[in-house]
């Protein structure tokens, strides 16, 4: 067994925590409303425990009382918030915040910051109403939780100059509570940016997702799992303007099931679906990594080939022989078809209708003269 050292071990904790929280800043992670809304009630519940004991280190009983029932406060928005009943426990929070401001300024006066958490939770709000589908449309109840928390900020200025403060503390005590006051209010507000950024990286990130598998179902054939005719056509523009550019000559393989209609007509159009299942099976395990396929309609598929006739033919070729030894099973009976394959190569001065017309046209002379064959 490897002995793993100390040093070791810590660097694996430390770049399993990057990577978490590199996912989580890259929206890649995702945490629903209850879990956000219960950690920010912890982590306030916390804060105000920490406040109720200095307090009591500060020898202020009565705020260390206070302190005490604002730490209640946030259990109770703890469990509205499990409980998923998050107006009410964004009301109780905003009216402790209120409160407490105002009294912790009477108690200590204006310059110990307290004032502060009237302003940063305004933040709060505004991100509620942005990132969270059960605050989205209640923008008026935001301006109206954010006005009152302002005049909050008024009254607490106004008592700070009116009211003589309860406890006459010393400078550095009223130091501690400033930089307390400052660094929380900071530290909320970068958290709420950094919310926001996250929850947009997800957004965006979702979206990007769902585009990107619309895009991929607007292009595929919803049976065959192949190319459409409408991706196709976009294709065989970009090929043709490589050619005309830089002379990259392109094959075009065009490929009929022959006798497709009996087929159906025998064995039902169930089994025929899966006949062209199958087919475009042999067509993604035989191509090369440059070529493309799609089904152009019905039982007629087109396939383009990075190579110049001869490499195309063989690619027919290849394909014609894995199709005429394949033996599908389906609805308990097994089928063997054929195809025939009409190639044509790019011409300089063609379009791709004309190059398309070649290659159909050596297809109707491949099912003209036997089938099952290659035509160039």
């Amino acid at each position: 067994m490897y002995d793993y050292s100390y040093a070791e071990g810590v660097n694996f904790v430390m770049s399993n925590i990057k990577h978490y929280v590199e996912g989580i800043k890259n929206g890649e992670g995702y945490f629903g409303e209850q879990f956000r809304f219960s950690f920010l009630s912890v982590c306030t519940l916390i804060f105000h425990l920490v406040l109720a004991i200095i307090f009591f280190i500060f020898d202020c009983r009565l705020m260390c009382v206070i302190g005490s029932g604002s730490v209640l406060i946030y259990y109770l928005a703890l469990v509205l918030s499990r409980k998923q009943k998050y107006e009410y426990a964004l009301a109780l929070s905003s009216i402790e915040v209120a409160c407490f401001s105002v009294i912790t300024t009477i108690a200590f006066g204006f310059d110990t910051g307290f004032y502060l958490y009237n302003l940063a939770i305004i933040s709060i709000f505004f991100y509620f109403s942005i990132g969270w589908n059960f605050f989205k449309g209640s923008e008026v109840f935001n301006w109206i939780y954010s006005i009152a928390h302002f005049l909050v900020t008024i009254v607490c200025f106004v008592v700070g100059k009116l009211v003589v403060p309860w406890y006459d503390l010393s400078e550095n005590k009223r130091m501690v509570f400033i930089l307390i006051n400052i660094a929380v209010a900071f530290v909320i507000e970068i958290g709420i940016l950094f919310l926001l950024r996250w929850d947009t990286a997800y957004r965006n990130g979702t979206m990007t997702d769902k585009n990107s598998k619309l895009n991929e179902m607007a292009n595929r054939d919803a049976l065959t799992k192949l190319y459409n005719r409408r991706y196709m056509d976009r294709f065989l523009e970009e090929k043709l303007i490589g050619l005309n550019v830089d002379g990259k000559i392109f094959g075009l393989i065009m490929c009929d099931i022959d006798n497709f209609k009996r087929v159906n007509d025998t064995y039902g159009h169930e089994s025929g679906d899966d006949v062209l299942v199958e087919i475009a099976k042999v067509f993604m395990d035989s191509l090369r990594g440059d070529d493309t396929v799609c089904r152009w309609g019905g039982e007629e598929f087109l396939i383009v080939v990075d190579g110049n006739k001869k490499v195309t033919a063989d690619v027919a070729e290849r394909i014609r022989t894995k199709i005429n030894e394949l033996v599908i099973n389906t609805h308990g009976r097994t089928i063997s078809v054929t195809m025939t394959f009409g190639v044509a190569e790019s011409i300089p001065g063609y379009n791709i209708e004309k190059l398309v017309e070649i290659a159909d046209e050596n297809l109707y002379k491949g099912k003209q003269n036997g089938k099952n064959q290659v035509v160039c």
